[in-house]
């Protein structure tokens, strides 16, 4: 093999490793995401409770929700 050749083949193998990380990589983050979106979308909803009493309920709701 002459040095051409010895470059050429650790270059293809540097590259190759770098291609395989990212694409383990994506996988990763993509697992995440997907992680992230179904808690999401199957957690709990915000519901907001109000009492409606007669005692400054105005305030009250702002001071909650505002």
């Amino acid at each position: 093999m002459n040095e051409l050749q010895i470059a050429k083949e650790v270059f293809l193998s540097i590259l190759k490793w770098v291609i395989a990380s990212n694409v383990i990589t994506a996988i990763i983050v993509s697992l995440i995401w997907g992680a992230v979106l179904y808690n999401i979308l199957n957690g709990n909803t915000a519901d907001i409770k109000q009492t409606q009493d007669g005692i400054n309920n105005y305030n009250y709701q702002e001071m909650k929700n505002g």
